[in-house]
């Protein structure tokens, strides 16, 4: 049987998208069992004639039995599990117990008064004169402004961080 090369190759293109018939992969395999394989098609020629192989393949009549005598053999038997169980009386003794110590941890437990808060005398920071009181308002507001001024500096910088990053992914 003559082949086209381009059928073989639309055949080819079909096989591995899925898109083939049985008719179509006989015709490769009949293809591939030729002892000239063109070289295009030479690195197909091996997956094809493994797959004829396969196929003529069949699976005997003791294969089952030899499958499960392996599965019984590979099968290790589980462990004996022991519970303990306890006489009802111990259970109970037990459950006495346990709500008598719960008992007395809670009422020997002290009960914390939460702290009381004392009074402060506010007049004492009240400045004296208008010059004190501009001094401590300017004061104040510098701070401010050197926390503010920290923050957009680290807030700039964040930024830049984010822009460089931004680049990457352009």
């Amino acid at each position: 049987m003559v082949f086209d090369h381009q059928h073989i190759q639309n055949l080819l293109d079909n096989y591995f998208e899925g898109q083939t018939s049985i008719a179509d992969e006989q015709q490769l395999q009949q293809f591939f069992q030729q002892k000239n394989i063109p070289e295009p098609f030479q690195p197909y020629a091996g997956w094809f004639q493994f797959v004829t192989t396969e196929q003529a393949q069949s699976i005997g009549p003791d294969f089952l039995p030899q499958l499960r005598q392996q599965i019984a053999v590979e099968e290790k038997p589980r462990a004996a599990t022991k519970v303990l169980r306890l006489p009802p009386v111990i259970q109970r003794i037990a459950a006495i117990t346990i709500g008598i110590g719960l008992i007395t941890w809670l009422w020997s437990s002290e009960v914390q008064q939460p702290p009381t808060a004392k009074a402060i005398d506010w007049s004492q920071y009240e400045p004296d004169t208008p010059a004190e009181a501009m001094a401590i308002y300017q004061r104040t507001m510098m701070k401010v402004s050197v926390h503010l001024n920290q923050g957009v500096t680290k807030a700039s910088g964040k930024l830049q961080k984010i822009e460089d990053l931004g680049a990457y992914f352009k």
